[in-house]
């Protein structure tokens, strides 16, 4: 990644006020979620993160491409 580049997403990061990692794993949920996954993360369920999603997406693609 260029310096300009990462430069970038810290502004990005700092102006949402959440980290670099966070946008990373927000963006990544918004592609890869469902629309019920989603709406809970905006209507701001208790039992559900950003975190928590990511970890499950990272799960699932982990358990793909082992069957």
């Amino acid at each position: 990644m260029s310096a300009a580049a990462r430069e970038t997403r810290n502004k990005g990061a700092a102006a949402a006020g959440v980290s670099h990692d966070t946008l990373r794993k927000v963006k990544e949920i918004n592609e890869k979620a469902s629309k019920d996954v989603l709406d809970a993360l905006r209507r701001g369920d208790a039992d559900v993160s950003i975190n928590s999603v990511h970890q499950g997406i990272v799960r699932a693609e982990r358990e793909a491409t082992r069957e």
